[in-house]
């Protein structure tokens, strides 16, 4: 039971440092962003991703995070993200 629990616990920590450093990324993604036009489309997306090594789960946190604060959105197609101002400068 003991030896479960640990192994969770190792679980949850690593689990919760992989979404810290992709939150620590956020600054990345914006400028990607902002060098695209102020879009990312969701093949700029996957390849930002694997440049930046931000895992699939964590991406989709931060993105929601960046959805809930009110600096992006999702386009009229409902896949490319679009930078609101002040972020977006063009």
């Amino acid at each position: 039971m003991k030896i479960a629990l640990a192994i969770v616990t190792m679980i949850v920590g690593a689990s919760q440092a992989n979404a810290h450093a992709a939150h620590g990324k956020r600054h990345d993604v914006i400028e990607v962003m902002q060098n695209n036009g102020c879009k990312m489309s969701p093949d700029v997306t996957q390849a930002m991703l694997a440049k930046l090594k931000i895992e699939q789960d964590d991406a989709v946190t931060m993105i929601g995070n960046l959805i809930a604060e009110g600096i992006v959105t999702f386009d009229t197609d409902d896949k490319t993200l679009l930078l609101l101002p002040p972020e977006c400068k063009a």
